[in-house]
């Protein structure tokens, strides 16, 4: 038997993906959630629940709380659960290899409450914590919370009371969502009023409720008992093995809810449709892709015995040829060998001619071979000579261009020039960004006329200088404002600010401050 009781619980704004089939249900009773009802049953609740606590020793009810990093909502959730007023209740905590403080809160909660129950483990997916609460609860009844949810004082209870009293299979309620925005919401229609406190089989109930829109497929509206879930043998799977079902059980779903006018609930469907068409989409490409390797695998192996067939033919006509030839062969030679030895006779006495023509040559060779080596020699020293002469004459140039320069131009001179050049002007206003050939003008302005091998200093300190770092160094030598930089280089004025420390660590090995940077760069 299946009891509904339609009590509130407040939820925070995220949906829920894991459902029992509506059909697995058997009886069902739906009660109502009035105040009024509440008071009239909270005393009797109380000593129902001294009457069941004295009758057995194991727990009414279990409540599986699986957590993962919600540092910010677990206290929340932990206190409404240890305020409610049943007595018998075990609450027990599946840490899912939180990285947060969500491990540390469960402990001091664990630490101070008897009925809390802490397991850890690595982190397997909210299916497998609520697989390790199901095999560790011992309560009557089971109920599922996210560790992000909380229960409002005194619903429990009424689950509590009418369970006692009907000993269902399942009890279902409603739930509330509260929005970032602090707006209030469902997910789905709640259960309308004329259902409530009624006893409906499985089937009745999911016809029932899914005229109104309000089967909520989330395992928190539930209370569970164990014996059925045990019977039923339910647990949670970690992943679908049929997605081409559940694609096209999504999509009647969302035409379902079209057809009703329900469209927050045809959305959601319609999501999840699109997702698994989009998966199957790629599963189909995969396996036609696997199917047509397959034909291609299986013409290479054809190809490959039409090969080794026709090699097989090819290797027995080629063998009797080659008996036949081979007989040929041994007749003929017979009839070579002795044509054979009087041709090399003959070539012994050709041989013993050409060793002496060759003698003769090579004799001829080594003279005009030393000839021409002295003759080298002689016209190398020739122009070493020359060579001499003409550096000299250059030296003796140089000295007279450097007496005829009698005024110099001085540094303060050249960077006067340069504040009044186009490249300047260019930099602090024109170009809208700083191309190659700009870039290889302020280089030579840089490195050959106002200071000497700056670019080459700035490598010897940073060897893995990128190109756009040796730029925000010569602009900074340069002093171009940030704001202009930002302009040359299409970047923004933090993220030059933040080059500059950068690089300032990187060639002091210091941290330090963009201003520290402009410093080190002027002092050079």
């Amino acid at each position: 038997m299946v009891l509904l009781l339609q009590a509130t619980r407040q939820k925070s704004s995220k949906r829920f993906s894991i459902s029992l089939s509506p059909f697995d249900i058997c009886n069902c009773f739906i009660g109502r959630n009035i105040e009024l009802y509440f008071q009239k049953i909270t005393k009797k609740s109380i000593h129902l629940q001294k009457n069941y606590t004295m009758s057995t020793s194991c727990p009414f009810l279990s409540i599986i709380v699986p957590i993962y990093n919600v540092e910010t909502y677990l206290e929340e959730c932990l206190n409404s659960l240890i305020n409610i007023r049943i007595i018998s209740k075990e609450i027990i905590l599946i840490n899912d290899g939180s990285t947060d403080r969500s491990g540390e809160i469960a402990e001091k909660f664990a630490s101070s409450h008897s009925c809390i129950k802490l397991f850890h483990q690595p982190n397997q997916g909210l299916s497998a914590a609520r697989n390790k609460g199901l095999s560790e609860v011992q309560g009557e009844y089971i109920m599922f919370i996210d560790s992000d949810d909380w229960i409002i004082e005194g619903q429990t209870e009424k689950m509590f009371s009418e369970a006692i009293g009907f000993h269902p299979d399942i009890i279902m309620g409603n739930s509330v969502c509260y929005y970032p925005d602090g707006q209030t919401g469902t997910l789905f229609n709640p259960i309308p009023s004329h259902l409530c406190h009624t006893c409906l089989t499985g089937k009745e109930c999911f016809s029932e409720l899914m005229k109104h829109g309000a089967f909520p497929p989330m395992v928190s509206n539930y209370l569970y008992k164990k014996d059925w879930l045990n019977k039923q043998t339910l647990y949670f799977c970690r992943k679908s093995t049929d997605i081409y079902t559940l694609k096209d059980t999504y999509y009647w779903l969302s035409q379902l809810e079209k057809a009703r006018r329900n469209l927050d609930a045809y959305v959601v469907f319609q999501e999840q449709y699109e997702a698994f068409r989009d998966s199957t989409d790629r599963l189909t490409y995969k396996e036609t892709l696997t199917r047509l390797q397959s034909m291609y695998d299986y013409l290479l192996v054809e190809r490959e015995k039409e090969y080794y067939r026709k090699e097989a033919d090819r290797k027995t006509i080629y063998m009797y040829s080659f008996l036949g030839g081979t007989i040929l062969f041994l007749l003929v030679a017979v009839i070579l060998v002795f044509s054979i030895k009087e041709k090399k006779k003959e070539q012994k006495k050709q041989y013993l001619r050409l060793q002496e023509q060759q003698a003769r040559e090579s004799k001829q060779y080594q003279a005009e071979r030393n000839a021409t080596i002295l003759e080298l020699e002689q016209k190398t020293r020739l122009a070493n000579g020359l060579k001499m002469e003409l550096d000299i004459m250059k030296g003796i140039k140089n000295e007279q261009t450097v007496d005829q320069t009698d005024f110099p131009i001085t540094k303060e001179e050249q960077y006067k020039i340069f504040l009044t050049s186009d490249l300047y002007r260019g930099l602090r206003s024109k170009w809208d960004k700083l191309d190659s050939e700009q870039w290889l003008e302020v280089v030579k302005w840089i490195d050959h006329i106002l200071y000497l091998n700056f670019t080459y200093k700035i490598k010897m300190m940073y060897p893995q200088i990128s190109e756009q770092d040796l730029q925000i160094c010569c602009l900074t030598k340069l002093e171009i404002p940030v704001s202009r930089m930002a302009v040359l280089l299409a970047k923004t004025s933090q993220a030059i600010s933040l080059g500059r420390k950068r690089l300032y660590k990187k060639m002091t090995g210091k941290q330090g401050t963009a201003q520290d940077f402009d410093t080190l760069i002027l002092s050079f």
